[in-house]
């Protein structure tokens, strides 16, 4: 056989070696199922303005000077979108 036939064939055992690889380690890494949403919460424009004004000048000023504004604002995005999302499926049911 020709050397150059052999480099083919061992460029190609480890292209599909490695790609095979990727695609195991990379397994799980994203949800097979997205999220049920809480379709009961919506979002108004009043709810937005309320969000906003909250936000503004409540909490005020955000930024490496006013860390405990940050922290306190950080916590009312998490809480809201954790209140969007009613529950995260498990990746392996399929009922």
């Amino acid at each position: 056989m020709s050397t150059i036939f052999l480099k083919i064939i061992r460029f190609t055992r480890y292209f599909v070696i490695g790609v095979a690889f990727i695609a195991a380690s990379t397994y799980g890494w994203w949800p097979s199922v997205p999220p049920r949403f809480n379709q009961s919460a919506t979002i108004s424009p009043a709810n937005v303005n309320h969000i906003i004004r909250y936000l503004s000048e409540d909490i005020g000023p955000r930024n490496y000077i006013n860390y405990d504004h940050l922290k306190k604002a950080s916590e009312f995005i998490t809480q809201m979108f954790t209140s969007l999302i009613l529950k995260k499926l498990p990746l392996l049911s399929r009922d």
